[in-house]
């Protein structure tokens, strides 16, 4: 979910509580559209953190911090001459707009005391950072808007601050039963939620969502099916939720995936509960997690890219490779009637001469021994005929010989590929692609990078690691290094290794503590075999699993290839509830 207005409305609280009436010690600038105020209050430092970022845009409070550019930007600079040791006096937000004002008093140069306004507005590619003098002027902003960038409102030093359009919206805390059940009269084919985030100011399509959740549970019809009863049920759920927000009921949460913060809300869902929730110690804490999980996303995404872009295009090499040496042994499997044809002609050599331009023989290869003819060059010798099919025979014997090498190499090299794109579909952490980026390199798939790069990373990155419900630790590989450490290094011979089979997927290492392990545990480690694979939206994906003693890794095999024998197989439909019901631990 977005900070919508509610989940900033929860933001403000807390601000309010903790920074009214503190003073800013420092101003830093680390993105071109972020700043941190450092702020004395309370008799603590409070770090808040204000971005612009079209996809982030947000205001709370953060535990971390960024390097800063050797020279501050000139807003930087800007801020800093009006806001270092100033105090604020209020911080509030603009109705239920994703907008917030932090009033602000500083002494200027005559010692007087001067009133100083800095709104952050948070709205999609329109967020800004905009400083405000005396008399509502713009001193400046970290987005500078002209008119031809904006045909609604300029954003420039000098011009006169403008609240942000309404766009046709209304404050849903002045909201009536009457205005409310007027959102659903058209257009009948709208979507529920579309109506109601597209009425209010600051609500969201999931916020809209829960409160369409709490009054008609799962089945939501179109805005020109519902019934009168059910306007009415909508509207009570409607003005309970806005009764929260009005109190200031909050209670943040954070809806977690995979062990990290993948969504964040004001307080709990319904429509979530079925999710794995965890409670944030205040709006602040939720939002720095959720972001920072966001950022470290991104941030692997882009990195990501081109690895993605490198294996995707050997992938399409290895298959054009493959098409045209299976094209090859489809003519291959000709080669055997020229065989026949040298034999026949050379059976047959007291009854043909030269010049001859096809040769009748009786095929001695047939049951029914038919008559075949065959073609000559006129120019050659019968014999000189026959060793000319014998050559081409020969030829293409070879040539099967070698393709059938080549292709199984080729189908070996798209199956590591295949394997390396599902581990780069894994990988959660900046250190996991640079284990498959060294990989590849090693492997000729990129250059290398210099030796320095090298020396100041840590030696291995972690692995998944869950615990079945008998308390059995289970390990997941994310790359090939892992699924080597893990298989060769890690495990104790008695474990046991799980794979999917045939399916490019993690290694799985089931701890076993030298005892034969309970059927439920068996089971839960191929459920996350199954999900760590290629096989993750598939059903009945076979998973391979046996003890580590009985793995092999062939000498000069590529990374995460292993061989094994005396394994049992199950049959795992993946499911995302089956995986949550484990106990997901820190990584190794």
């Amino acid at each position: 979910m977005p900070l919508d207005g509610i989940m900033l409305r929860s933001v403000v609280t807390e601000l309010q509580e903790k920074l009214t009436g503190g003073r800013i010690d420092r101003v830093l600038q680390p993105e071109n559209d972020e700043i941190h105020l450092v702020i004395r209050s309370q008799g603590e430092n409070q770090r808040l953190l204000l971005s612009a970022s079209p996809n982030n845009a947000r205001i709370h409070l953060t535990a971390g911090s960024k390097p800063n550019p050797m020279t501050p930007p000139m807003f930087c600079m800007l801020l800093r001459k009006h806001l270092v040791n100033a105090k604020i006096l209020e911080i509030r937000q603009m109705g239920m707009e994703r907008a917030v004002e932090l009033r602000i008093e500083t002494i200027d140069e005559l010692g007087d005391r001067s009133p100083r306004r800095l709104i952050v507005e948070a709205m999609g590619r329109n967020s800004n950072i905009i400083l405000i003098g005396k008399n509502d002027r713009i001193l400046d902003s970290v987005r500078r808007v002209d008119e031809q960038m904006s045909r609604v409102r300029e954003i420039l030093p000098g011009l006169p601050y403008e609240n942000p359009p309404e766009l046709g919206k209304s404050d849903p805390l002045a909201a009536d039963e009457a205005s409310f059940r007027a959102i659903f009269a058209e257009p009948a084919h709208a979507k529920l939620d579309k109506c109601l985030a597209g009425a209010y100011l600051g609500l969201s399509l999931p916020s809209a969502q829960e409160i369409l959740y709490r009054a008609l549970g799962e089945d939501i019809p179109l805005a020109g099916n519902l019934t009168a009863e059910q306007i009415s049920a909508l509207w009570r759920a409607f003005g309970a939720f806005y009764d929260d927000v009005r109190a200031a009921r909050f209670s943040p949460v954070l809806l977690e995936r995979d062990g990290e913060a993948a969504d964040l809300f004001p307080f709990i869902y319904c429509s979530k509960a079925h999710e794995h929730l965890v409670q944030a110690a205040s709006p602040s804490e939720a939002a720095d997690r959720y972001y920072a999980a966001r950022d470290r996303r991104a941030r692997v995404t882009q990195r990501s890219a081109n690895l993605v872009r490198v294996v995707k295009n050997n992938i399409e090499r290895c298959q054009k490779k493959i098409q045209i040496q299976q094209d090859t042994l489809a003519d291959c499997a000709h080669s055997e009637q020229y065989r026949i044809r040298g034999d026949l002609i050379t059976a047959n050599l007291h009854g043909l001469t030269r010049g001859m331009t096809c040769a009748r023989v009786q095929n001695y290869y047939s049951p029914d021994l038919e008559m075949l003819d065959i073609p000559m060059d006129p120019q050659r010798t019968p014999a000189q005929n026959a060793q000319r099919y014998y050559k081409r025979y020969n030829k293409l014997k070879k040539a099967f010989d070698t393709t059938t090498e080549q292709l199984a190499a080729a189908k070996e090299e798209l199956s590591y590929l295949e394997g390396q794109l599902d581990n780069l579909d894994k990988c959660t952490e900046a250190d996991e692609l640079l284990e498959i980026r060294d990989e590849l390199a090693r492997l000729g798939y990129l250059r290398k990078l210099p030796d320095k790069k090298k020396a100041s990373r840590p030696s291995l990155s972690r692995p998944h690691h869950y615990q079945t419900g008998d308390g059995l630790d289970v390990y997941v590989g994310k790359n090939n290094v892992q699924n080597d450490w893990l298989t060769l290094r890690f495990a104790d011979g008695n474990d046991y290794w799980f794979h999917t089979k045939n399916i490019p997927g993690s290694h799985v290492i089931l701890k076993t503590q030298g005892k034969e392990p309970p059927g439920s545990s068996i089971q839960e480690a191929a459920a996350l075999a199954a999900w760590y694979s290629k096989g993750k939206g598939g059903a009945q994906v076979p998973v391979d699993y046996t003890p580590r003693k009985f793995i092999k890794k062939p000498a000069g095999a590529r990374p995460g290839y292993v061989i094994y024998f005396q394994n049992r197989t199950l049959y795992i439909t993946p499911s995302e509830e089956t995986i949550k019901r484990l106990k997901r631990l820190e990584d190794i």
